[in-house]
């Protein structure tokens, strides 16, 4: 995921269906819905809204919310954040 880009991972965090690849600057939302790994694809890259921990990370009742210096997200599960 995103090999050329210069980051490491910093966190990992899974909601629902999904698992969340946070490097420093980029986010990459990757869809494991389906059984076999190799028909998993990568949903979303989101530039500025990765981590510089896993400290930055949190599953609550309401979804996974996370924060870095650009602000404080929150997936849901449903469209955007």
């Amino acid at each position: 995921i995103g090999m050329n880009d210069g980051e490491s991972f910093t966190a990992l965090a899974g909601f629902g269906n999904r698992l969340f690849c946070y490097k420093q600057h980029n986010l990459y939302i990757v869809n494991v819905e389906a059984p076999m790994d190799t028909d998993w694809f990568i949903e979303g890259n989101y530039k500025s809204m990765g981590v510089v921990d896993q400290t930055k990370v949190v599953t609550t009742d309401i979804g996974l919310v996370w924060y870095n210096q650009a602000g404080c997200y929150v997936w849901s599960g449903g469209q955007g954040f």
